[in-house]
């Protein structure tokens, strides 16, 4: 359950072109999205995900098809979760039409329901595409990132 929990944190296909402002749109979007989970409402969180959304969780493990299960989100905040996002270090985004690719990483503060709290540097690579003027995650890889909080 942690390794889920974790993964979800660091910090995402029509046919339509880029506009000058979608690089700045996406990064509002992932921004938002990070204050969603950050807060405790599941419905925001999930918001700025896409159906069939993929992740490839930061302990090595398998493709999760379908990303998160939301219901058991929804329990382990009504539990107690919290969930701090710290800012994203090194931020690198690119614009491919009407997909972005974002990567960076940052530190991630999650204290499970009756647990003590776990710091991590996480670093990610994340997939959004804008679909009727909307960008969403479809796709999250997260990993570790050795030494842990580097400038």
């Amino acid at each position: 359950m942690m390794k889920f929990v974790l993964a979800v944190m660091i910090m995402a296909f029509t046919v339509m072109d880029a506009t000058a402002g979608d690089k700045e749109d996406v990064i509002a979007a992932r921004s938002a999205a990070i204050e969603a989970w950050n807060g405790t409402d599941v419905d925001k969180i999930r918001a700025h995900y896409a159906d069939g959304f993929t992740l490839f969780q930061r302990d090595g493990s398998l493709l999760v098809p379908g990303g998160w299960n939301w219901e058991t989100v929804r329990e382990m905040y009504a539990d107690g979760l919290k969930v701090t996002v710290g800012p994203v270090r090194h931020l690198d985004v690119k614009i491919y039409g009407n997909t972005a690719l974002i990567t960076g990483y940052g530190t991630v503060n999650v204290t499970l329901p009756g647990s003590e709290p776990t710091i991590t540097t996480d670093r990610a690579t994340s997939v959004w595409v804008k679909r009727d003027g909307v960008w969403k995650a479809v796709h999250q890889h997260a990993s570790l990132l050795t030494p842990p909080q580097p400038d």
